[in-house]
């Protein structure tokens, strides 16, 4: 084998084992796909807006029954005395 020979020879075994070694990589256009630390700080304000959208409407929510169990109490309590019942 002649010099040339094994020149060409040991470039291939180096891409060979260059490219087996590499092949498992993210490319630049994988990389470029990933989110972002700004996308997942985004995306948790916006979960927060929403989180408090809805614990505002429970709040409605729980008021609103509230409200109407005070009004039951109220009646039963006014219908108990009417009966006579303490």
């Amino acid at each position: 084998m002649t010099n040339d020979e094994l020149l060409h020879d040991l470039k291939q075994f180096i891409t060979a084992a260059v490219s087996q070694s590499t092949s498992e990589l993210a490319t630049k256009e994988d990389l470029e796909n990933l989110a972002s630390k700004q996308d997942f700080t985004d995306l948790r304000s916006e979960m927060n807006e929403k989180f408090d959208a809805v614990d505002a409407r429970f709040d409605e929510v729980l008021n609103a029954v509230g409200t109407e169990l005070k009004e039951h109490e109220d009646t039963l309590t006014r219908l108990k005395r009417v009966v006579g019942h303490n």
